[in-house]
């Protein structure tokens, strides 16, 4: 409590606190749960909140990242695919993402097969869905058509024009569960 009243961050106090007393378990607290206190207190009177960096009597509720977008209309479920993508045993099934540049920069549209890891990237000159499409769709070029199969793609805003992907390349595009980067495995792996 000093530390708080002498304008320390909670997210100091809790490294502190691991510095302070390294064994102890019963210590370890989180920011949040700072934070979730210092709020919780102010409701009653408690001044606590005056010394935290936004000096507000009541908390804005911060939503947890993606929380209002919703899933791609129309858009088929990797639930659908066909389970023999798994077994890895045919070539031809691709896991799209992107990798986002420095601000504003653009990024790096990416490709990985599932049975080799080949790897295709195409630059990308911002992080909308018609770059990402036109970055895949020229990606994809230099393929043969029998090694485009299938793609795999997440719930983010760059693959909403994947009905173009299917156009153009002849892949069906399947699109993961929103926060489940374990449904491809490798492209994570490749990122990593």
């Amino acid at each position: 409590m000093a530390r708080l009243r002498r304008d320390w961050a909670p997210e100091t106090l809790t490294e502190r606190l691991k510095v302070d007393d390294p064994r102890s378990r019963p210590l370890r607290i989180s920011p949040e749960g700072i934070y979730r206190w210092v709020y919780e207190d102010a409701a009653p009177g408690g001044s606590p909140y005056q010394h935290v960096l936004r000096r507000h009597k009541k908390r804005c509720r911060q939503c947890y990242y993606g929380a209002g977008r919703g899933l791609i209309p129309h858009r088929t479920s990797i639930h659908d695919r066909p389970e023999s993508i798994e077994h890895r045993v045919r070539f031809g099934h691709w896991e799209g993402d992107t990798v986002a540049g420095a601000k504003s920069t653009g990024g790096v549209a990416t490709h990985v097969e599932k049975t080799s890891r080949l790897w295709v990237a195409g630059k990308l000159g911002d992080q909308s869905a018609e770059t990402f499409s036109r970055a895949t769709a020229h990606a994809f070029r230099a393929i043969p058509k029998q090694w485009r199969k299938t793609l795999t793609v997440d719930n983010g805003k760059a693959f909403t024009e994947f009905k173009k992907i299917e156009a153009v390349t002849g892949m069906n595009v399947y699109v993961a569960d929103p926060y489940s980067p374990w449904q491809q495995g490798p492209n994570e792996n490749t990122h990593g």
